[in-house]
């Protein structure tokens, strides 16, 4: 609608398609106060209209219409770059978990939820998680949660085994670019993420170039919180597909996700 175009038009005039709205504005002549959101073709409006008694018989309305499109808008997309993440993780396998040090209780992915054999009713604590390490390699992850509880941030690079919960079957999971190579050899994978910068050992253009004399053509994302270096051009030469700057955003993550398990 122009400037000036409504101007001397009812708002039943101005908005007799929509019944909705019209319906809403005699409940609030009616006086009772209306408070909805309301999207048109013009964008999307927080919209609060409110009775205002004129002393007689008749009433007013006073009406607030606040435009929400961007927010809207932005919050769309932030649910579809989250669709789109949690599609390339299933594709790929790939799970995530967050860890709670002072109260000893993690998240994890729905994705790896399956992997572990869990759903939502399974214990978040710190026994529940123990309770799926296997228990030859129970020691090792207690002394790790106690060193985090204690917050001496002692990086985790140990490689161990979990045993599902449905099923009893065994996983193993990598803690470093060696226990990663050591997986691999007996091991097949959609896709490997590796950060440049890995601790102590191999980093991730070396660990990527011994992928690669076990799986030829291995599909491969370098993460990094440094712009392309030597190492990270010669591991793009080498066969990485993507290179991802951290911090990394879900969007762009996700996107990346997808563009590379698509690729021939």
């Amino acid at each position: 609608m122009k400037p000036g175009e409504g101007e001397g038009k009812s708002w039943f005039d101005l908005f007799r398609y929509d019944n909705d709205l019209c319906d809403r504005v005699r409940k609030a002549i009616a006086g009772k106060e209306q408070q909805f959101t309301s999207e048109h073709e013009r964008g999307v409006f927080d919209i609060h209209l409110a009775p205002v008694p004129d002393g007689g018989d008749s009433c007013s309305v006073l009406c607030i219409a606040v435009d929400i499109t961007r927010r809207v808008m932005a919050e769309k997309a932030l649910q579809e770059y989250a669709c789109l993440l949690e599609e390339s993780q299933k594709v790929a396998r790939l799970g995530f978990y967050i860890f709670h040090p002072p109260a000893m209780t993690w998240q994890a992915s729905e994705v790896l939820d399956e992997i572990l054999g869990i759903d939502d009713t399974y214990s978040r604590s710190q026994e529940g998680f123990l309770d799926l390490v296997h228990p030859e390699d129970r020691p090792m992850i207690s002394a790790y949660l106690f060193r985090s509880m204690q917050k001496l941030h002692v990086p985790f690079d140990e490689d161990f085994r979990i045993v599902r919960a449905d099923n009893r079957k065994e996983r193993y999971i990598a803690g470093s670019g060696e226990d990663g190579l050591r997986f691999l050899q007996t091991a097949e994978v959609d896709l490997v993420i590796l950060d440049m910068l890995m601790g102590p050992g191999m980093n991730g253009y070396e660990t990527y170039l011994k992928i690669l004399e076990i799986h030829p053509g291995q599909k491969a994302i370098i993460a990094s919180g440094y712009s392309q270096s030597a190492d990270v051009r010669e591991a793009m030469e080498s066969g990485v597909k993507k290179f991802v700057r951290k911090p990394y955003s879900i969007r762009k993550l996700a996107v990346v996700l997808r563009e590379t398990l698509r690729q021939e």
